[in-house]
């Protein structure tokens, strides 16, 4: 189905399924906690970090790769605070490949980011909004998830987790005399 207006489109539908009691599916809290999960492949050693830098996509962005394990489909959802966009690249002849190593980061993000930065090319999109309670970010030791030791080798920084839900013991992996 082709939608002609856009905004109105998305509103009419919207108001249904307001009418008919359905309410959001995940928490803010939780949609944020995905957000902060999708931004990660954009930094440097995650699947999509060399598109982000080869298109200067300068801005908040998220994404998922994904190939089959035949190499015979390739995706890449990505997307802003206010536009979301999938591509796929792939054969309908179950047999064909797209090749070794034609991951989705390799042959489908690439078209994302020109995309992206072609939409964006003159005012970058709205950051993601961090929802103003029930949010907690804790720093934590990244072979274990507990909180860091300084003994920890590598530690991520800013994690957020639900209030509740954050870490609150240190680290038994790293732990002097272990």
């Amino acid at each position: 189905r082709i939608i002609y207006d856009l905004e109105s489109k998305i509103k009419d539908e919207l108001a249904k399924l307001e009418d008919m009691g359905v309410r959001d599916v995940i928490s803010p809290q939780t949609s944020y906690i995905m957000i902060w999960m999708m931004r990660r492949i954009f930094d440097k050693g995650g699947t999509a970090y060399p598109i982000k830098e080869r298109f200067h996509i300068n801005f908040d962005v998220i994404g998922k790769t994904g190939t089959s394990s035949d190499f015979r489909d390739a995706w890449f959802v990505g997307a802003t605070s206010n536009l979301l966009t999938v591509v796929w690249i792939g054969n309908d002849i179950a047999k064909r490949s797209l090749g070794q190593k034609r991951s989705g980061g390799v042959v489908a993000a690439p078209v994302w980011a020109l995309y992206t930065h072609q939409v964006y090319l003159h005012k970058s999109p709205p950051p993601f909004k961090k929802p103003a309670t029930g949010i907690v970010e804790k720093d934590i030791c990244a072979q274990s998830g507990f909180l860091p030791l300084d003994t920890c080798p590598k530690v991520i920084k800013n994690v957020p987790f639900i209030e509740g839900t954050e870490p609150k013991e240190y680290c038994p992996i790293h732990q002097r005399g272990s």
